[in-house]
């Protein structure tokens, strides 16, 4: 097995800075009393630091350059797997969120109870969706060894001969679209009334978020494609890479170029 050591530190990083940008935005807000979050903003943080965990776990119990135990491996695969439709429905819904305060706005959805039923939908499925791919997937593999085994980059485990990569990255596709099209529909939006006042006041902010949850469907979009069409795998950990660095970059708005040099340095 070729295991690049600076790529597989890099990648670990990566994602433990991207769970402390996110950790950070929310312990940001909770300090300061004025600075107004919904709940869907706090559970779309709190997924995306499942999602960057889910990835370290290896580093976290002291095997991400030895062979990992059976049950560890277990576990990082099923995670791995189940991330992106915990990450994708709550991304999805906070997206949702931004298109229901628009129409709110435009005075388009007037019944309170609507809206309350989808914030609860929208806060308690991406757990469901994830809890039920998690059991799932251990419950596929758990009475065969050979299905999980550590990558060949040493980055993380994965689920071998099995339809769980595909259907996984099929999954995020969808998502990565639907995001696409909300936030289509939220820019056409924005633009058509951009003379209202009240919505008019907001624009900037709600285009700068659609911007970069666009940006970030794109390159999702791009990394799962690739995937389903079996690009090599080291190339798939570098797209990943790529997109952890644009996700802390968002967060910090200063090291994404350093992110990208370091990205390619580990990987020549």
């Amino acid at each position: 097995m070729e295991t690049s050591v600076g790529l597989v530190h890099v990648f670990v990083i990566l994602h433990m800075m991207g769970c402390f940008a996110f950790v950070l935005m929310v312990f940001s807000a909770l300090a300061f009393p004025k600075v107004k979050r919904h709940p869907i903003w706090y559970n779309f943080c709190l997924a995306w630091v499942v999602f960057s965990l889910s990835y370290a776990l290896l580093s976290f119990g002291g095997q991400q350059f030895s062979t990992p135990s059976r049950s560890l491996c277990i576990t990082q695969a099923a995670l791995v797997y189940a991330a992106p439709f915990l990450s994708g429905c709550a991304s999805l819904a906070l997206v949702g969120q931004l298109l229901f305060k628009i129409l709110s706005a435009l005075s388009y959805v007037t019944a309170p109870q609507t809206y309350t039923i989808y914030n609860v939908a929208a806060i308690g499925f991406p757990w469901i969706a994830w809890i039920s791919t998690l059991l799932g997937i251990i419950l596929h593999v758990r009475n065969d060894d050979s299905r999980v085994a550590l990558s060949p980059n040493a980055t993380f485990c994965v689920v071998l001969r099995s339809p769980i990569p595909r259907l996984t990255a099929v999954s995020s596709v969808v998502f990565s679209v639907a995001m696409l099209c909300l936030e289509g529909a939220i820019i056409c939006m924005l633009y058509r009334n951009r003379a209202i006042k009240d919505i008019l006041n907001q624009s900037n902010a709600m285009a700068f978020r659609v911007t970069i949850y666009t940006g970030a469907a794109v390159i999702a979009t791009g990394y799962i494609a690739a995937s389903t069409f079996k690009i090599q795998e080291r190339t798939i950990d570098i797209l990943l890479l790529r997109y952890r660095a644009a996700t802390a970059f968002a967060a910090t708005n200063q090291r994404g170029a350093v992110f990208d040099v370091i990205v390619a340095l580990s990987t020549c």
